[in-house]
């Protein structure tokens, strides 16, 4: 499937809706709170006694942020490359794919990554979009230095 198609069928869906609502109200929270250097110390003495080993380890759920305007230059530039990776380099089992040349996958993948990937699996939410107008969003280098004959 490609990704243009999924991110359409991902905006239409109310559940995800509903979880980008609650990633919000978490990020902000975990943004929110302040660290006391005496209180974690004695969090980590109590965690290294709660310590459990083996297959019976509770999944660790992770926190959400809120990401800084610092941090959006290199956001966007992570996700750019992140993009272009996956359009130039092909999973064959892979479900979904940015087909290569195709602008609308490229923007979908863009906003895939942005959306999903970076506040499930690096923690990091930004409440406004990253870019002005994803239909300007190059790969890295530019759309013009590729040959997709």
């Amino acid at each position: 499937m490609p990704t243009s198609k999924l991110y359409e069928k991902l905006k239409e869906s109310a559940m995800w809706e509903q979880e980008w609502q609650d990633m919000v109200k978490k990020a902000i929270k975990n943004s929110k709170k302040k660290k006391n250097p005496k209180k974690k110390e004695q969090d980590s003495d109590k965690k290294e006694k709660k310590k459990k080993t083996g297959m019976f380890n509770k999944k660790k759920e992770r926190k959400i942020f809120l990401g800084t305007k610092e941090q959006a230059s290199a956001a966007r530039l992570f996700i750019r490359m992140l993009a272009t990776l996956e359009m130039i380099i092909k999973d064959p089992d892979a479900n979904i794919a940015v087909r290569k040349g195709n602008r609308e996958d490229f923007k979908a993948a863009v906003k895939l990554l942005e959306k999903v990937t970076l506040p499930k699996y690096f923690g990091i939410l930004f409440q406004k979009d990253l870019f002005d107008d994803y239909d300007y969003v190059e790969p890295y280098p530019c759309w013009d230095d590729w040959d997709f004959k």
